[in-house]
């Protein structure tokens, strides 16, 4: 078939400016000129490879032997074809047929690629043979990359080729059919294209996932962690930072993801790019924007600064699995901490403070500031540009000196270059403002003390640190500078969780969530999920003894101890920005107003959970929006937990106390007490808090191992979250060091969570019985008692098992008073004498019932999840003033099994 290749470059030079994107995309125009990475070697500089869409010209600028002066000759070298068959397929894929004379000997052949790979396929080219200049140069293959798919059956390689001056080419490799023949074809993958490491990636369903630049770093991460699979599986994809969007992410969808850039060093004009401007993180940061909305979770990590020179994980030789996943936990950072990048075109010049961006709330404009002078963040709306507010984000000399006019500074111009300045900055993130605390920056540990900052150990200024976040300055702690010089060592860190064991818990795996938390609050701001407790158990089982004896003397001053009758607002602005501990006591529901205010602390405990929580934003009556950001861990201690939404049972572990004789008056309260004393001292508790802050990578490192191990075993990543995280807290007590994955599952599995209701979520009606046992009704006078309180007393009594007359008559007289407040909210004790059991029925319908439960889901619905209760069924029942209801009875063992004694009989 003769081909005229003048008319073929012709056809394709009318239209290659649409045409050239496709063949090698992620390039800019400028004029005529394509301005591209080089898709020969790997290139991450666009600049060096450019082609002239006019006349076909183009050339690699950093290797001499890659240019030509046509799109035939571009497009062979790119599919690795002769000058014929690059002809023959761009005159078929462009219609420019009429370039084609008919010939009966030849056919155009269209390669199309076979997947997978048929298994009597012949082994892969040895070499690759390519154009350079006007010969032909046979190179040899240096390594194979496999790519197969989720069964692992082979679908093709990439193929990395070696020269003599360090320049390689990474080429893909598919096994092609043109209908009749089939062939081995330096051809690309189909889009969407497959990621490397796909087979390993569907084996182990629950893992993390490592993105690594390539597949030499994907090969020498899979040596390194290969062990690790069920925790963390790396992988790689084809076709670098232009080649993202082509690749088929979903396999990601739903897992946490870690990106680990190369650790690139190029400079501009002399100086280091900075970080997020090197391409290795740019080229990660592009995929996490493609994936972020499918993926649960993403981090970058952030390689040491001295690391320069595209220094990979496949440059570390003699690592082992430990220590590779050491140093992805103490050098991860969140995307969102790098997500704001100021504007490189300074509009306002040499201001002693820093523009923010700017923000709204329902239509109305805030731009936000932060002068060098208060270091706090300052909000303007435009109407307060004003001279004197101007004045309070820098001194009346700067505006002179920039502003000047004859009658002094004119302050129009330079509000007009502040709030552009901000706009050009983009939009103010409150999240990245941070007050006093423990927190974790990119990969350092940071306390703020209020007027300075402990960093890794050393003492700055809270200006002086360089970070994506504010620092914001506050009053001092009471905290000194030397506050992490003493160390504290496991055996005497262990002498906390030996306190807890000693307190009366219902089940002893309370004794260590107790001990997580107290690990965890003081370092509250430094980790991704704040579990919070709450502290239960009838009267004298030791809640109040505990909160001041143990939880009080061990956080110190960075606790918060609002009053209980505290409000959502005033915690709000008592917290700020700092990311202190709360303890909240004796938080009890008298009322609706007080029900109503806890439910929105305990919101406000919900929102504190979780980093990807977003700012609490507040109007106010000037238009101006507020902004919160809380990061706190709660304690809540009452004897009626009001814990109302599925949602917060998954934030707040409860943890319940329970009467012993010997905890009260004997011996092991005494050890408790004098272990208490000997060992909390100021010293002590101190140095006990030092040392959470100084172990902040490691628990995080630790929570995401506990976390993913109780996910996996209690089949709950809600769960996985709130107990592994307190469970890596109790580990770092007596434990310095990140916890084998092995170690933690073999602990995890050793629990018995079906006595603690951990493994499964509660069902709707056991949340609900649970919920009415513990709403508080009226009985005599002010007085006030938990309706499970009640039920117990109208239930609760054999008369053969009081001897005292006197004492008989009292436990009567309790029944029957007990029945008479219950029966006016809806609920009373009867006999059903054909099942012979003794009940508990709540009235349909009832409105003081309904008034219990105002607040929750159930309001008019109790009766249809009442009814789903173990042994529940209809029934008309007798209610206050004589008033007959239909009714939901449930028997009264099923719901108090522990008060029921088989050997007795009951007052019906």
């Amino acid at each position: 078939m003769a081909i005229d290749f003048d008319l073929i470059n012709k056809s394709i030079l009318s239209s290659y400016k649409s045409i050239i994107t496709d063949w090698i995309p992620g390039g800019n125009f400028e004029g005529d000129q394509y301005v591209v990475c080089s898709p020969f070697r790997e290139d991450k500089n666009p600049g060096s490879f450019k082609i002239n869409t006019s006349t076909g010209v183009y050339k690699d600028f950093n290797d001499a032997a890659v240019s030509g002066a046509d799109p035939i000759n571009l497009y062979a070298m790119l599919n690795g074809l002769s000058q014929g068959d690059a002809a023959k397929e761009l005159a078929e894929k462009y219609s420019t047929g009429q370039a084609l004379t008919p010939s009966p000997k030849k056919d155009i052949k269209i390669w199309k690629t076979i997947s997978p790979v048929p298994k009597d396929a012949p082994a892969p080219p040895k070499t690759h043979i390519r154009r350079e200049g006007k010969t032909w140069v046979e190179r040899k293959i240096n390594s194979y990359y496999p790519y197969h798919d989720v069964a692992g059956n082979l679908i093709g390689y990439t193929c990395r080729i070696v020269f003599a001056n360090d320049r390689k080419d990474i080429l893909p490799l598919t096994y092609c059919t043109d209908g009749t023949e089939k062939a081995w074809r330096f051809k690309s993958f189909n889009r969407p294209r497959p990621i490397y490491g796909l087979d390993a990636l569907a084996n182990n369903l629950q893992a993390q996932v490592l993105v690594v630049e390539g597949e030499k770093c994907k090969d020498a991460a899979t040596k390194i962690l290969k062990e690790y699979f069920e925790s963390i599986v790396p992988i790689a994809w084809i076709g670098g930072g232009k080649g993202a969007k082509y690749i088929n992410w979903n396999p990601l969808k739903g897992r946490k993801v870690i990106f680990w850039p190369d650790a690139d060093s190029q400079t501009k004009g002399g100086k280091r790019l900075s970080f997020v401007d090197q391409p290795g993180p740019s080229t990660m940061i592009q995929i996490y924007n493609l994936i972020k909305s499918e993926i649960s979770g993403g981090r970058l990590i952030s390689p040491p600064h001295e690391w320069t020179n595209g220094k990979d994980i496949a440059d570390l030789k003699g690592w082992d699995a430990e220590k590779v996943l050491r140093f992805i936990s103490e050098n991860i950072i969140t995307f969102e901490s790098i997500s704001q990048k100021p504007s490189a075109d300074k509009i306002v010049k040499s201001a002693p403070f820093q523009c923010l961006g700017y923000n709204s709330y329902q239509g109305n404009v805030t731009y936000y500031y932060l002068p060098v002078g208060t270091r706090k963040v300052t909000a303007l709306s435009p109407g307060n540009h004003s001279k004197m507010s101007l004045l309070s984000i820098a001194p009346v000399q700067y505006y002179e000196r920039e502003y000047s006019k004859s009658s002094g500074a004119d302050f129009m111009a330079a509000a007009n270059d502040c709030m552009r300045q901000n706009e050009a900055i983009g939009i103010y993130d409150p999240l990245r403002v941070r007050g006093r605390g423990a927190w974790f920056d990119a990969g350092r540990t940071v306390l703020h003390l209020g007027d300075r900052l402990i960093v890794d150990g050393e003492t700055c200024k809270v200006d002086e640190i360089k970070s994506h976040y504010i620092y914001e300055a506050e009053i001092p702690t009471e905290l000194s500078s030397d506050f992490m010089a003493d160390e504290m060592e496991d055996k005497e860190s262990r002498v906390v969780l030996d306190i807890c064991k000693l307190l009366s818990w219902e089940h002893n795996i309370h004794a260590a969530l107790f001990a997580g938390w107290l690990m965890l609050a003081p370092i509250c701001g430094a980790i991704d999920w704040r579990p919070h407790i709450w502290l239960t158990g009838e009267s004298s089982t030791g809640k109040s003894w505990t909160l001041e004896n143990v939880v009080a003397p061990i956080l110190g001053n960075t606790m918060l101890s609002p009053m209980s009758n505290s409000t959502e607002a005033g915690v709000r602005q008592l917290l700020k920005n700092d990311a202190f501990p709360i303890k909240f006591d004796e938080i009890e529901t008298e009322d609706r107003e007080a029900a109503v205010r806890v439910q929105r602390i305990i919101e406000l405990a919900r929102q504190s959970s979780n980093n990807k929580s977003g700012a609490i934003i507040k109007g106010t009556i000037t238009g101006r929006a507020l902004t919160y950001c809380v990061r706190s861990c709660f304690l809540f201690s009452s004897v009626n937990p009001q814990i109302k939404q599925q949602a917060d049972e998954s934030r707040i572990k409860m943890l319940n106390l329970v009467k012993r004789d010997d905890y009260i008056s004997g011996s092991k309260f005494d050890k408790l007490s004098k272990m208490v004393i000997d060992t909390l001292t100021n010293d002590y508790c101190r140095r006990f808090r030092a040392r959470a802050i100084k172990l902040i990578p490691t628990i995080r490192s630790n929570a995401e191992i506990f976390s993913r191990v109780v996910s996996k075993s209690l089949r709950s990543r809600r769960g996985g979250d709130q107990i592994g995280t307190l469970l890596a807290g109790a580990y770092n007590i007596k434990n310095s060091n990140t916890v084998k994955e092995s170690l933690a599952l073999e602990y995890v599995e050793s629990i018995d969570w079906d006595n603690d209701s951990i493994g499964q979520p509660k069902s709707d009606q056991d949340r609900l019985v649970e919920l009415i046992l513990q709403q508080l009704i009226k009985t005599n006078g002010n007085n006030t008692e938990a309706i499970g309180s009640l039920l117990r007393k109208a239930g609760r009594d054999p008369v053969d098992n009081f001897g005292a007359e006197a004492l008989r008559i009292q436990v009567e007289h309790d029944r029957q008073e007990s029945r008479h407040f219950l029966r006016k909210y809806g609920i009373t004790t009867i006999t059903d004498r054909e099942r012979g059991s003794y009940d508990i029925g709540f009235a349909d319908n009832h409105s003081q019932l309904m008034g219990l439960l105002q607040e929750t889901p159930w309001r008019n619905g109790y009766k249809n999840i009442l009814i789903r209760y173990d042994g529940a069924y209809k029934k008309t029942a007798v209610y206050a003033d004589k008033m007959r209801s239909q009714s939901v009875c449930i028997p009264y063992k099923n719901i108090f099994p522990q008060d029921i004694d088989e050997d007795q009989d009951y007052i019906y």
